[in-house]
């Protein structure tokens, strides 16, 4: 994660970036070249519809910016944020991954959204101890509002992934662990 993240941060810095969905596209990309090499069993799904629980009540249904799978489990939960020119707002992010993060065992991830040829269709449930990451681009985060009673929830642990943009400065990479 961090690799892939210092080579995102490389490439904003080079202008390569220009909003969030840049930010995906990039950091998908070298998830992508880093699992397929070390892991090649690892999925990383953009976007991907999470089911909490049972049913199919729309409240129920998430979509963060990355699934990470193993061949059977979600071993990862991303959210990014794109704010270079101000304060990223971190709160509601932390709410969905403590959402998430809350319904334990009893979600799934699928790729409903394939209509190509026939494939058997794969669902993955969360892992024991799946990480947890929010990772912006931002000149400083508005973290005082995220309350203990929410970072509680994050059970197999939080990692924050930090690209601090200043004028006319290559950003600053800062890693946080376990608030």
């Amino acid at each position: 994660m961090k690799e892939a993240w210092s080579k995102t941060v490389e490439k904003y810095d080079s202008g390569f970036v220009n909003s969030e969905r840049a930010v995906q596209a990039i950091l998908w990309s070298e998830l992508q070249a880093s699992f397929s090499e070390r892991f090649p069993k690892v999925r990383v799904f953009v976007e991907p519809l999470i089911v909490l629980g049972k049913g199919t009540d729309e409240r129920r249904k998430v979509r963060p910016d990355f699934a990470i799978c193993s061949a059977t489990k979600i071993i990862g939960v991303v959210e990014l944020k794109y704010s270079p020119r101000g304060k990223a707002a971190m709160l509601d992010d932390v709410k969905k991954l403590a959402t998430i993060s809350a319904a334990g065992s009893s979600i799934s991830v699928s790729h409903e959204r394939y209509r190509g040829k026939a494939l058997a269709c794969q669902t993955y449930s969360m892992a024991t101890s799946p990480l947890f990451v929010w990772a912006g681009f931002h000149t400083g985060v508005l973290q005082n509002e995220i309350s203990e009673d929410v970072m509680s929830k994050l059970r197999g642990g939080f990692f924050e992934m930090h690209a601090h943009t200043r004028d006319r400065q290559t950003p600053q990479i800062e890693f946080r662990v376990d608030r």
